[in-house]
């Protein structure tokens, strides 16, 4: 007879037993950092995932979780190198690893290699279940290689000309800017630079001055904004708006959460009445705030969501905005209530500076109309 914990060869009427150490398997880890990565607590999830890794260290799929995890959280170069080190050590059939590799030099502005890595995906897998978005992702990557080539102009004058611009949308309003600018093709050049390369807070000023000039150039350049793999979708989500507002009511093509969509923009839901100051300052209220906890892009993107769909769902019987930073903890507490997120009614109340009943009055709100739990 064999007793649990003692060793077979010993005799079993001797007191003599191996204390077996308990081991988590890998099933285990990976639940445990999932359950941390949607509470948003990214360090305890890596540690998780890295866990899974000592216990299977020849497993790809190990790796390929810890890299993607790492893609989010903005570690490109790490992630890069744990999908390089998949393919080049593991298993080099894990074809999906080209196209990661791709998104993620794309996104640090090396698009050469981003190119490489495309095509090598392609021809690896090329009936994977991201061939459609590869190929798009390809053919605009060399579209916008022709446009630089075609548009090259002096860059001294060019950024003479850019601060000037700059300085007008500091100091003139959108009907002044849009005025005095009217007709200029260089100023178009301009604003698609800045819209690509400058700050998010830049980058969502002149998405909405697009909209105000509401033209078939600018509507050209939003549409070609939201096909771009590398910008955020946040932003995308406001062109898009800005797009329907300014009529513009075609199919077009976007690029969010990872693939390319087909989207009728008369029957998109991203249309919100006129915008008022007090709705911008609720929602960069509760971002601001947001931002100083480390709420990944992924989160701001959802809290924004939340806002949006509710100020649609109330038009056009919105109630009015008093107290914008109750409203503002009222919408971070609905995100973390959706995403179990590790912070309660209190913390929100005290870092917005109002009372827990406010916050759970305006959870309450939030809850009846968008149905959040």
């Amino acid at each position: 007879m064999i007793i649990l914990g003692q060793d077979p060869k010993v005799d079993d009427k001797k007191d003599n037993f191996k204390v077996v150490p308990f081991k988590r398997d890998v099933d285990y880890y990976y639940q445990k950092g999932n359950s941390y990565y949607y509470k948003n607590n990214w360090e305890k999830a890596l540690l998780y995932f890295k866990k899974a890794i000592e216990v299977e260290p020849d497993e790809p799929l190990n790796y390929y979780n810890l890299g993607c995890l790492l893609s989010k959280m903005g570690e490109l170069d790490e992630a890069n190198q744990t999908f390089e080190y998949i393919l080049e050590n593991l298993d080099d059939t894990y074809w999906e690893c080209y196209f990661l590799l791709a998104i993620n030099y794309g996104l640090m502005e090396e698009f050469e290699r981003a190119q490489s890595y495309l095509q090598q995906y392609l021809q690896s897998s090329p009936e994977g279940e991201m061939v459609f978005e590869a190929q798009e992702l390809l053919w605009a990557l060399t579209e916008e290689d022709l446009e630089m080539e075609e548009d090259e102009v002096d860059e001294e004058l060019f950024r003479e000309y850019r601060q000037e611009i700059l300085l007008d949308i500091d100091n003139l309003s959108r009907d002044e800017f849009v005025g005095k600018y009217e007709g200029n093709d260089f100023l178009i050049q301009v604003l698609q630079r800045i819209l690509y390369q400058d700050d998010d807070a830049r980058k969502e000023e002149i998405i909405k001055l697009l909209g105000h000039m509401r033209n078939k150039v600018a509507a050209k350049l939003l549409k070609d904004f939201v096909r771009n793999p590398w910008a955020k979708d946040r932003h995308k989500q406001m062109a898009l708006l800005e797009m329907k507002n300014m009529g513009f009511y075609h199919r077009c093509q976007v690029y969010l959460k990872g693939r390319f969509l087909e989207v009728d923009l008369h029957n998109f839901p991203v249309k919100a009445p006129v915008w008022k100051d007090e709705w911008e300052e609720v929602l960069n209220c509760a971002l601001e705030n947001m931002q100083l906890n480390n709420y990944h892009e992924v989160l701001l993107e959802s809290a924004q969501a939340i806002w949006l769909d509710f100020i649609n769902a109330k038009s056009p019987h919105m109630p009015a905005i008093k107290k914008f930073e109750t409203w503002a903890a009222g919408l971070e507490y609905s995100l973390a209530r959706f995403y179990l997120l590790d912070i309660t009614q209190k913390e929100i109340a005290k870092k917005y500076g109002v009372s827990c009943a406010s916050v759970s009055n305006k959870y309450q709100t939030f809850n009846e109309i968008l149905k959040l739990e």
